[in-house]
């Protein structure tokens, strides 16, 4: 039930924002890579790729729907809404602070996503280019086997990630 009403939400806030597009033509869409260095347990290194559709609501405030692939232990699929705030006007560099949430769905039968929440904050060159440092939380359950001369058991390990990323992006107006 939860994720279907995400999935519902997220779906209203892309019908709503393509309308508003077609008539403000403020739409951008963003394409980014990056990693991170994970200081939960188990560590395991991310390694990220999203396309965010944005809107600008003005020239400070934009807000979108992102998804992409992410690598941990298992490929996770995460879907999430995005909002970015610019502190200055449009200009050669532009300080930014976003903030991705979200869920995440793993296509291995064999374990489940969860919550998805990246806060960050960054840098624009030239209103195309960026380099954003942020914090991660990822939920994942996965089902772990154990098996020995004595006992063969299966069980759902839950894990909660938590990184410090970093990303590299590219901006494209599509007005």
């Amino acid at each position: 039930m939860k994720k279907r009403l995400i999935l519902m939400c997220m779906m209203a806030a892309v019908i709503s924002l393509a309308a508003q597009a077609q008539e403000e033509k403020r739409l951008s869409l963003i394409t980014s890579v990056g990693t991170g260095l994970d200081i939960s347990t188990p560590a395991k290194t991310p390694i990220n790729f999203h396309v965010i559709g944005l809107y600008g609501i003005n020239s400070h405030f934009y807000a979108g729907v992102g998804t992409g692939i992410s690598s941990y232990e298992k490929a996770l699929i995460p879907v999430f809404t995005e909002v970015r705030y610019f502190f200055t006007k449009p200009k050669t560099f532009m300080p930014f602070a976003e903030c991705n949430i979200g869920y995440s769905f793993a296509p291995d039968k064999h374990a489940n996503g969860g919550f998805y929440l990246n806060p960050s904050i960054g840098m624009q060159y030239k209103q195309r280019f960026f380099v954003s440092l942020g914090y991660e939380w990822q939920k994942l359950e996965r089902l772990k086997s154990y098996k020995d001369q004595f006992v063969a058991t299966e069980f759902a390990e839950k894990l909660h990630h938590t990184v410090i990323s970093m990303n590299f992006g590219y901006k494209f107006d599509l007005h």
